[in-house]
């Protein structure tokens, strides 16, 4: 029963997509939810992780993709201009989450084909 609360908040976690969004959802704060799931991992002896490959002596299993958004504020927007491509974005300044992999290529796809892709160049961290 120790572990009930922090299951339920993990299992917003997965179904949200983000630590974020969950904690919206349950009126908590970011930080309130990343230390619930961090208890439920040391109650459980397991942890939970983004990541690409793993080294070999863990034992891993995906439990949900992560999607990524390209937003601004609506003044930058007026300030730059809004993007109608993804090929636009590389006359804007790009903001990206410091954990993933810098050198990775963006990719956008449409549900049935990909659209582009482009060398990230982050102009802010």
């Amino acid at each position: 029963m120790k572990n009930l609360a922090g299951m339920a908040i993990f299992a917003h976690v997965v179904e949200a997509r983000s630590f974020s969004a969950a904690a919206r959802r349950l009126g908590l704060s970011k930080s309130m939810v990343s230390k619930e799931v961090t208890k439920l991992e040391h109650n459980l002896g397991a942890r939970f992780r983004i990541a690409r490959a793993l080294p070999d002596n863990l034992v891993a299993r995906r439990l949900a993709p992560i999607n990524r958004v390209v937003c601004a504020a609506p003044a930058y927007f007026e300030r730059h201009g809004t993007p109608r491509r993804p090929q636009d974005l590389s006359r804007h300044n790009c903001l990206v989450y410091t954990h993933a992999n810098r050198d990775s290529p963006w990719r956008f796809r449409s549900e049935k084909e990909k659209l582009w892709s482009r060398k990230r160049q982050s102009h802010a961290q």
